[in-house]
């Protein structure tokens, strides 16, 4: 599969049980993770570093997922709660 700017945005589906089930919209390079995220760039990279964020380096390019960010930002805000 090519990932391409255009490409990187699409939303995968998958069939369960006759419904669809979405999956997340990829998101490839640090711009696009930082701006779904709504943190700046250096912000992502220590929060990979040392918070467990969902991203990862895949031949030199970050990719991460929509719904991936979306459930550990939800976690960060149960954790944080409880302090």
């Amino acid at each position: 599969m090519f990932r391409g700017d255009a490409e990187s945005r699409y939303t995968r589906m998958i069939s369960q049980g006759g419904r669809m089930k979405k999956r997340g919209t990829i998101l490839v390079g640090m711009d696009e993770i930082s701006s779904h995220a709504g943190r700046n760039k250096e912000t992502i990279r220590q929060a990979i570093a040392s918070r467990g964020f969902p991203a990862v380096k895949v031949r030199g390019r970050w990719e991460s997922n929509t719904l991936l960010i979306e459930d550990w930002q939800r976690k960060q805000i149960v954790a944080g709660c409880g302090s």
